[in-house]
């Protein structure tokens, strides 16, 4: 019987480790959250924030009484290059989605114009924009590209991690607003490529860097709607958009489109393949290879 809890090396098996996770995040969730609803009914949007909190506290106490690992081995090293790895993430973002609304404009499907907003509501909004995307961001790579995500990896392979998180990925946007079959599909493929981005840096500074840029960037500046949620009235330009929705999304935004899909698959490819985007210093170091390169560290180990 206690093959089925420990592995070979007498540590809690990974499935083990998953559920005892879920069981306490479930249960703290259900436990704050039901106590804020009843006492101040804040809004969902703040529900969710909070939520992420608690889900951060629940990634530090089973990685310290269950894993017996610091909070940095889920990908959180603060370290010489997390400032590059954030730029890098933020540029790459930014480039994807300008990419998709340039190929709309070049197609006559799209056109911005200047909200002209005082100079104080731009500081104001895209401050508070900038900041509720950086933690959605990071709360949605904790939860997915997280601790399940890196036990997983750990108790099975990375392939059937990336495969398995990417569709919980998908499915957790099927209730938003205007969801189509194909912004479900890219949004397992934009798993697939947050995960990819996890596994080449091994920190999740890289892929929430990528998460908040490409949301930021496509809502506030150029007016999509974000997965379905409208933003218009917090974005600094007025977007004017034609063409058919398999092209530009629709009402759900460029990421049921099939623009998207191809920026996805090239970023999919640069990233994997590219030098430029390397192994993170300071990283925790889990029993599987680094993606497309070797790690020096566990060689001399």
């Amino acid at each position: 019987m206690r093959s089925v809890f420990f592995n070979k090396s007498n540590n809690l098996r990974a499935g083990w480790r998953i559920v005892i996770f879920l069981l306490f995040q479930v249960t703290l969730s259900a436990t704050i959250l039901g106590i804020l609803q009843v006492l101040l009914s804040p809004p969902s949007e703040a529900l969710m924030g909070i939520a992420y909190v608690i889900l951060l506290l629940n990634t530090y106490v089973v990685l310290k009484f269950v894993d017996h690992r610091p909070l940095q081995s889920v990908g959180l090293p603060l370290h010489r290059r997390s400032r590059v790895e954030w730029a890098q993430g933020f540029l790459i973002g930014f480039l994807m989605i300008s990419c998709v609304f340039a190929a709309e404009a070049a197609l006559g499907y799209a056109r911005l114009s200047w909200r002209e907003l005082e100079a104080g509501t731009i500081l104001s909004g895209v401050g508070l924009m900038l900041f509720a995307f950086v933690w959605f961001g990071f709360g949605e790579e904790l939860l997915f590209r997280g601790y399940c995500f890196q036990t997983l990896i750990e108790g099975a392979n990375r392939y059937v991690a990336v495969a398995v998180l990417s569709i919980l990925f998908g499915a957790a946007h099927l209730e938003n607003p205007n969801v189509t079959s194909f912004g479900v599909i890219n949004t397992i493929l934009a798993g697939v490529w947050l995960s990819l981005a996890y596994l080449k840096t091994r920190t999740l500074w890289f892929p929430t860097a990528l998460h908040a840029s490409w949301n930021f960037f496509q809502g506030c500046v150029y007016s999509f709607p974000v997965s379905g949620l409208d933003l218009k009235n917090r974005s600094l330009f007025v977007l004017e958009q034609s063409g058919p929705e398999w092209v530009t999304g629709g009402a759900y935004g460029p990421e049921a489109g099939a623009l998207t899909t191809v920026v996805l698959l090239f970023a999919i490819v640069f990233i994997t393949r590219t030098n430029w985007v390397r192994l993170s210093e300071g990283r925790w170091l889990p029993p599987v290879e680094p993606l497309s390169q070797v790690d020096p560290v566990a060689q001399e180990s």
